[in-house]
């Protein structure tokens, strides 16, 4: 049988635990909004893997609510 960890694993992502109670012991679940759900076998927590490389960095945050609070419109600062 092959394991939940292998198959996230070769996507590029590890879970080694349920983030709720820690447990090693979980399966995938369902799909939410085209992501994998999984669902921790002892405390019943649903939980997704986060997907790497979309948080926008620090520094651009903080620049785009400068530009925002200094009177830009909210387009021209995501378009930037």
């Amino acid at each position: 049988m092959l394991s939940v960890i292998s198959v996230v694993r070769s996507l590029g992502v590890l879970i080694s635990a349920c983030p709720k109670c820690g447990s090693k012991e979980f399966r995938k679940n369902s799909r939410l909004q085209r992501r994998q759900r999984y669902l921790g076998q002892t405390c019943r927590y649903n939980f997704s893997v986060p997907k790497p490389g979309k948080a926008t960095p620090p520094k651009m945050q903080h620049q785009a609510l400068y530009l925002y609070l200094e009177g830009m419109r909210s387009y021209w600062v995501s378009v930037m």
